[in-house]
């Protein structure tokens, strides 16, 4: 009987000496990596407290702060209230604080968006500048510029949001930042992003029409694209018909209503000055060009009429201006047969899908050098559209087509990102060796790090032990970079430099998504690995960022948000009414 229990004890303990030898469970190490990355978080607070750059300081602190309200919300809504106060107490002449404010919003949105919105309104009452018509119209306006800015650093995250901040933006006119930030919505939601466009038009017929008219000219990229795009159910392509529609409805009422403004009234009553008559001339007759080509398809009784008003207004618009508007007037037409300049053609071909057609025009160039570059405009194009429809295999052979190696690989590791989400581990493997096979070829520059934390980022699904090794292979080519700008004295001239020398300058990583995807992604497999590579990493603003990336899988995770689309609206097709 004793020998029996001496058995059965020794049994039991063999069955848990894997626990014993190797560690806690599952939950304890969980556990662990959730106390250590509290404990990061922490530190890199400390730590920015050494930094010499203010706006690299608030970039820091504001994403830590996002971190911290997962387990301390009191003292998260402290940290950035502290630091917003810090912002109003710079005056470096280095320092944007308007950056500055957009960076911290941008992290405190997401998390506490009423907070968010007291603060906007506490500067907006307190700085009660009044936006001139000029800045208005141009983008420039300082509050239209940051709701902007901030939907853009949110739409890959959280679409929703970003659509109702981008809202904001579009109430007053539309920039160019809106607009890229509409293209990302698109790809993600189309008909949310078609209703942002919408309820954008209708605000268009009651702005002042020279911030209409620009409006309405940076949104024809919106509506027809100089690459196509694919469009996924019938039900979108039916917004996008009737978006066209209400566009040309819009776009007719504001330019008549804009003609009945004499220049006189507006000098006097507006206070336009001469440069701004002659701008708002401008897009007046940009848009009658845009509307004369699009009113056989929308409006077929107001041909003559836009036709009369097109000539009339665009004969006085400068000869560069004019060119570049034969462009979108070719592409809003979408017929390549309707003009003789072969560039056009070439453009209003991959604008239409048109592949073949754009390809037997590229071939009949005689300049060896434009043939080359409209070439590659025509293979990004193909590869964009294959990619959109999920074949893989077409989406890879014309990426391999790419002469720039740099994009070769971005292209590559996009098909792997694919891959991985269709888990496809086979095609997986077969786009990271062609992007490991051409990674051999590329310069030991800043674009090489950044094209190594993003194959990081990808071969992490597949292998742990690759995904660490290349993460320290990026982290040495970091540390090798010159630092001459980061040992200057001028902590704001970095950014002021030439792109070349910004991109090879380690500090313009801090904010860059390869470091977040790269140590949030190969985080998941090795904790622990990951914290060292972090750790390792010279430059200090980006080691810390690095940190940072990195403890955020081990806190808990955040749900996702349902993505919530407004309640439908149909958009309207009433169509131009002729004013007295």
């Amino acid at each position: 009987m004793r020998s029996n229990r001496l058995q059965i004890g020794l049994s039991i303990l063999l069955l848990f000496a894997p626990v014993a030898i190797y560690g806690q469970s599952p939950t304890s190490q969980e556990k662990l990596r959730h106390q250590r990355a509290i404990q990061e978080i922490e530190g890199v607070i400390v730590d920015t407290g050494k930094l010499d750059d203010p706006l690299m300081l608030v970039s820091i602190k504001s994403r830590a702060a996002n971190l911290v309200w997962r387990y301390d919300r009191k003292r998260a809504e402290m940290l950035f209230l502290n630091l917003w106060s810090y912002i109003d107490q710079q005056g470096s002449e280095y320092f944007d604080q308007d950056e500055a404010r957009t960076v911290l919003l941008k992290n405190l949105y997401p998390i506490n968006s009423t907070m968010a919105g007291t603060l906007l309104k506490e500067l907006s009452a307190r700085q009660k500048t009044e936006s001139t018509l000029r800045a208005q119209a141009t983008g420039n306006d300082p509050g239209q510029r940051r709701m902007a800015n901030i939907a853009a650093g949110l739409a890959d995250q959280d679409s929703a949001l970003a659509a109702r901040l981008l809202s904001q933006s579009l109430s007053m006119g539309v920039t160019p930042t809106a607009l890229s930030v509409l293209a990302r919505l698109r790809e993600r939601n189309p008909i949310l992003a078609n209703y942002l466009v919408s309820q954008s038009l209708e605000q268009l017929r009651i702005r002042p029409t020279i911030v209409a008219l620009t409006s309405l000219h940076l949104l024809t990229a919106y509506l027809f694209p100089a690459e196509p795009y694919v469009i996924d159910s019938p039900e979108a392509a039916g917004t996008d018909d009737r978006l066209r529609l209400q566009y040309f409805s819009t776009a007719y009422e504001i330019l008549k209503a804009s003609l009945e403004e004499t220049d006189a009234l507006l000098t006097k009553d507006k206070q336009y000055t001469e440069s701004d008559l002659r701008f708002r001339a401008i897009y007046q007759g940009q848009i009658a060009l845009i509307l004369a080509a699009l009113a056989p398809r929308f409006g077929s009784q107001f041909v003559e009429e836009l036709n009369a008003l097109a000539r009339r207004l665009s004969g006085s618009m400068p000869a560069n201006i004019a060119s570049l508007s034969n462009y979108v007037v070719a592409r809003v037409r979408g017929e390549q047969n309707s003009t003789e300049d072969p560039d056009i053609a070439i453009t209003v071909a991959i604008a239409n899908g048109d592949f073949v057609e754009a390809r037997r025009l590229i071939d009949k160039i005689d300049n060896e050098e434009k043939k080359k570059a409209f070439t590659q405009v025509l293979a990004k194009a193909e590869f964009n559209t294959r990619l959109a429809e999920s074949n893989l295999s077409e989406a890879l052979s014309v990426a391999r087509r790419i002469e720039n190696v740099n994009l070769r690989i971005m292209l590559f590791l996009q098909v792997a990102r694919a891959a991985s989400r269709k888990d496809d581990a086979s095609f997986l493997r077969v786009a990271l060796n062609e992007a490991r096979s051409a990674l051999s070829n590329t310069e030991m520059d800043g674009m090489r790090a950044r094209l190594l934390l993003s194959f990081a980022s990808e071969v992490s699904t597949l292998s742990e032990s690759d995904a660490i090794d290349v993460l320290h292979q990026a982290v040495v080519l970091i540390n090798s970079l010159s630092k001459s700008s980061s040992d200057s004295n001028s902590p704001g001239d970095f950014r002021s430099a030439p792109p070349l020398s910004v991109l090879n300058d380690p500090r313009s990583l801090v904010d860059s998504s390869e470091v977040q995807r790269a140590f949030s992604s190969v985080a998941r497999v090795d904790f622990d690995g990951t914290l060292l590579a972090a750790a390792r990493i010279n430059p200090t603003p980006v080691q810390l960022m690095a940190k940072l990336a990195t403890s955020e899988i081990a806190i808990t995770t955040r749900e996702k948000k349902p993505q919530t689309i407004p309640e439908r609206k149909t958009l309207p097709v009433a169509q131009p009414k002729r004013q007295s």
